[in-house]
């Protein structure tokens, strides 16, 4: 009741069986306990897991709050001053097992230890959370379910920097449309943010019929744009954690909110180089690179390549560990490996540029057996490859990058091509005559895949070596259906043969003699033929 507060504290012990009990066990207490069809129940301005003062070690046993055994339709919360609970110090804030229609509205979660708000046994229809996107001082933006609003919270752990992410203080709604939700400031009650803050949003249904809420959904870094770059737009990466300032994903975000161009710098202390595993500790992709002109340059880091890892994630979605969308943006001197699809994806942008002469990228074991993934059913099957170019993507080039292998050399290939320009991308370059400038491309299905109705895509001298099935793989008229040259004649000094379409130049080559598979591609580029 707003105006008469419960305080609920220290229930449950540590005795989980009780022989003269109807049911033996395992006992486990929780602050209130919802369950056996409960309906309609209503649970608002409360204190569960600790006195008036909030101090820690009295949370509930288990939960604050619990609900089971297919209850329905109950309010926790709302989102209006005194009638928010405050649930802290429990291991559980809200705990959710077999039940439906919970709306968890408005509450101040602190300091519950493993998550604030758990469904298990697909409670709430299993709701996903939202994803915030972009955190800035000046507003909040991600994507959610359609049909769903978005309650955004500042979260407070000042006391227990170890609990897990949760909402502590209301800043308000959002209404998703067509996938997407923002919250512009000035936020709730005044809250003002301040970069290096953390948020953390939660969806709740429309439906008039449900009222699902959703957990929260990771924590995302707030981002100062007016000071997360210096005047020349130099970002800098100084630890190799997945988030927080300092970290690569903060220096995405903040290329996106400050218009570029920008330059991505690594000065990670060489005796803290570690690589980055992206979403181990965020749950979440790196963000979407928009902002064009930004360049991310792995060369500017002291005692070795940065790294970018996506081993330590059980991927329920099939995440690239880069995606590029701002045009006239580069990458260079990264190794990036073990993603469960591409490893740079550059969709609907413009002049990119992968690598350089003595700043190619080492991109190798992207790409993952498994075809289908719980987050996207009936989506695959996904077939990970290193660089992918697709939509209206034109205009990129693609140089003196290592794919396949790692950066020892030892075989590690992408999953499906080292290289794949798929849709109606267009007017790329790959590789060039100079050896420093080649791509190496070694190891994988396919080496180059051009699909669709990909056109102009210029295949300047790379190195070809041992790619299983074919070195260059023209599907579905792509580059015009262009066939290959025969060689009529093949002497020391000289080679001679015919060409069916036309074309500026032959490249001439030869032949790897150490792969398993003897496919026909061309490792070392020996000069250019002219046509007459």
């Amino acid at each position: 009741d707003p105006q008469r507060m419960n305080i609920i504290y220290s229930n449950g012990e540590e005795r989980d069986i009780y022989p003269l009990a109807p049911v033996t066990g395992m006992y486990e207490g929780s602050g209130i306990f919802m369950r056996s069809s409960s309906t309609n129940v209503t649970i608002e301005n409360n204190i569960i897991g600790s006195d008036e003062t909030l101090v820690p070690g009295l949370g509930n046993e288990w939960a604050g709050i619990r609900t089971q055994f297919n209850s329905f339709n109950n309010f926790i919360g709302r989102n209006t001053d005194g009638r928010r609970n405050t649930i802290l110090h429990n291991p559980t804030g809200v705990l959710v097992i077999g039940s439906g229609g919970q709306r968890i509205s408005g509450n101040i979660f602190l300091c519950n230890d493993t998550a604030a708000i758990s469904m298990l046994q697909n409670s709430n229809s299993n709701k996903p959370a939202p994803m915030i996107t972009a955190a800035l001082t000046t507003g909040i933006s991600g994507s959610a379910q359609n049909g769903s609003t978005v309650e955004v919270y500042l979260s407070v752990a000042d006391s227990c920097p170890a609990a897990v992410c949760q909402g502590s203080v209301y800043l308000g709604v959002a209404e998703v449309a067509g996938g997407i939700w923002h919250l512009p400031a000035p936020f709730a009650n005044g809250t003002t943010l301040s970069g290096g803050e953390t948020v953390t949003a939660l969806a709740i249904d429309l439906s008039p019929i449900s009222s699902n809420s959703s957990p929260f959904s990771s924590c995302r870094t707030v981002i100062d744009p007016n000071v997360c770059a210096n005047s020349q737009g130099d970002i800098m990466v100084t630890h190799s954690a997945d988030g927080g300032i300092g970290s690569l994903r903060y220096a995405i975000g903040c290329a996106n909110a400050v218009p570029g161009p920008n330059t991505i710098l690594f000065s990670i202390p060489e005796n803290q180089l570690t690589p980055i595993f992206v979403s181990e500790t965020t749950g979440d992709p790196l963000p979407t690179l928009t902002d064009g002109a930004t360049t991310i340059d792995g060369t500017s880091q002291t005692g070795g390549a940065p790294v970018l890892d996506g081993s330590l994630t059980n991927w329920d979605i099939p995440y690239n560990a880069l995606f590029i969308q701002g045009d006239s943006c580069a990458v260079y001197g990264l190794e990036i490996r073990n993603f469960p699809d591409d490893a740079i994806d550059i969709t609907n942008a413009g002049s990119v540029i992968i690598g350089r002469p003595g700043g190619g990228n080492v991109i190798h074991g992207n790409g993952s057996e498994q075809d289908e993934f719980d987050g996207l059913p009936g989506s695959g099957p996904w077939e990970g490859s290193g660089i992918v170019l697709k939509g209206t993507t034109h205009s990129c080039l693609i140089q003196a990058n290592t794919l396949g292998l790692t950066p020892s050399g030892l075989p590690s290939p992408n999953e499906f091509a080292g290289i794949r320009i798929r849709q109606s991308a267009a007017g790329h370059i790959i590789g060039e005559a100079n050896p420093e400038a080649q791509n190496r491309i070694a190891g994988q299905p396919f080496g180059i895949s051009i699909e669709g109705t990909a056109q102009n895509i210029d295949i300047q001298p790379n190195s070809f070596e041992c790619n299983t099935v074919e070195g260059v793989l023209l599907m579905e008229g792509a580059n015009g259906d262009a066939l290959p040259p025969t060689i009529d004649s093949a002497r020391i000094f000289s080679f001679s043969g015919t060409i069916a379409t036309g074309g500026e130049r032959i490249d001439l080559y030869v032949q790897p003699d150490h792969c398993v598979q003897n496919v026909c591609q061309g490792q070392l580029y020996i000069g250019s033929g002219v046509i007459s």
